[in-house]
């Protein structure tokens, strides 16, 4: 298996990092942002975990990530 694009964390997981270090504790819509970075965390790493996997595919496979 050969990476073309490696996979990187999305723009939208680096805004929600940074509005969670910025954001005060007690804000109202905190939980609601801490909600959206944990799943779309919960993605990303899930994604990641499937290159374990595709690994065994050979060296005959092509995988590009995040194609739009």
């Amino acid at each position: 298996m050969v990476m073309v694009k490696e996979k990187q964390i999305t723009i939208r997981i680096q805004t929600l990092e940074a509005l969670l270090r910025r954001i005060p504790s007690d804000h109202p819509k905190r939980v609601l942002i801490e909600n959206e970075y944990s799943k779309r965390m919960a993605g990303y790493k899930g994604e990641k975990s499937l290159d374990y996997y595709l690994s065994f595919l050979g060296e005959d496979y092509y995988i590009f990530h995040d194609l739009d």
